[in-house]
C-alpha cells in the first residue's frame, strides 16, 4: 500500500481526501455551531486563530535557585517599651 501511495497520485489523492474527510465534517460541525450562536464555539475559534488577540495568557513563573537574593520587606513595629509606672 505504501508503494502505491508514494508512486500513484490518484491513490495519494482518494486516500488523502479519506483522511481529510474528518476534518472537514468538525470545520463544518465548528461553522454550524458557530452560525447558532454558540457562545463557546466561537471562544474556542478565536482563541485558536486569532491568538494575538483572543488567547489565554500564560503565567510565568521566575524560578531562582542558588543565588543571593536581596528582599525589601516593609518594617516591622518595635515592641512599645516605654514604661507607664
Amino acid at each position: 500500500m505504501q508503494t502505491w501511495y508514494e508512486q500513484d497520485d490518484d491513490v495519494r489523492h482518494l486516500i488523502d481526501s479519506w483522511k481529510d474527510t474528518i476534518n472537514i465534517m468538525a470545520r463544518q460541525k465548528w461553522r454550524e455551531r458557530i452560525q447558532m450562536g454558540d457562545y463557546q464555539a466561537s471562544k474556542d475559534w478565536l482563541e485558536r486563530r486569532e491568538r494575538d488577540q483572543f488567547a489565554l495568557k500564560e503565567t510565568q513563573t521566575i524560578q531562582i535557585a542558588n543565588q543571593n537574593v536581596l528582599v525589601q520587606l516593609p518594617p516591622i513595629p518595635l515592641p512599645d517599651t516605654s514604661s507607664n509606672s
